[in-house]
């Protein structure tokens, strides 16, 4: 009767695993998932602001590049070592967020420029 017992126990169990198991990476999936990319307003906030200032002012000088084309490229193979050593010194989340505000900042300052740089 106590075999019996378990065995009920047992397959119960068994059976409330195969549904709530799934039903939980279900619910994991769909939590990450919801999150909305934060809109550039929201994503400069959480910048440190020395990361959005040096972001900013690399993008000021890319623009100002923008006539000289040897001067870009040589700027803009600079910026991506720079944001390598960023990584490096402090982070991918770092770099990422010095790389968003660079890129935000050169789409509000030209537009035209950040279509042939960015697409």
């Amino acid at each position: 009767m106590c075999q019996n017992r378990n065995d009920n126990t047992l397959t119960i169990m068994k059976k409330f695993l195969r549904v709530l198991l799934p039903a939980a990476a279900i619910a994991v999936t769909a939590a990450a998932c919801s999150g909305s990319p934060a809109a550039p307003e929201q994503r400069l906030r959480r910048v440190a602001p020395e990361v959005a200032e040096a972001a900013r002012t690399e993008a000021d000088t890319v623009v100002m590049l923008a006539g000289n084309e040897q001067a870009l490229s040589d700027r803009l193979l600079n910026l991506r070592a720079t944001i390598y050593n960023i990584s490096l010194k402090h982070g991918d989340r770092v770099a990422e967020d010095f790389e968003a505000v660079f890129t935000d900042h050169v789409r509000n300052l030209n537009d035209s420029l950040a279509r042939v740089l960015f697409q």
